[in-house]
């Protein structure tokens, strides 16, 4: 009768270990884990979480305007991403002479100012 009481707690204790729905437990078809907040960026062919890190020009949009980019001047449409850096390259309308500011968001989802000032002033 012990016997048969200790196997049955052994079961109960591994039953209890066992976890339905653990987060990142599943997987869609680009290997992602939606349960964990990833999803696939055609844009940067890979699973990211976009609070994270933008993958469209939308997301990186939402990220500047919120930074402080937006005390130096104006978001415009003219935008585009920088494989090699992994940033993203938003045009200011802001005036300094002898530069072309732009709203600068990084990967990690942080943004600065980038005056891109050649030096050439006459």
């Amino acid at each position: 009768m012990s016997r048969l009481i200790f196997v049955l707690g052994i079961v109960a204790l591994f039953a209890g270990c066992v976890q339905e729905g653990v987060v990142g437990g599943d997987v869609d078809e680009h290997g992602c884990k939606p349960s964990a907040g990833y999803s696939w960026c055609e844009a940067k062919q890979k699973c990211l979480r976009t609070w994270e890190e933008p993958c469209t020009a939308e997301d990186a949009m939402l990220i500047a305007n919120k930074s402080n980019c937006t005390e130096v001047g104006n978001l415009t449409d003219s935008i585009m991403y920088n494989n090699y850096t992994k940033t993203w390259w938003i045009d200011l309308d802001a005036v300094k002479e002898g530069c072309a500011p732009a709203c600068v968001v990084h990967d990690n989802g942080s943004a600065e100012v980038n005056w891109r000032c050649t030096g050439l002033v006459e």
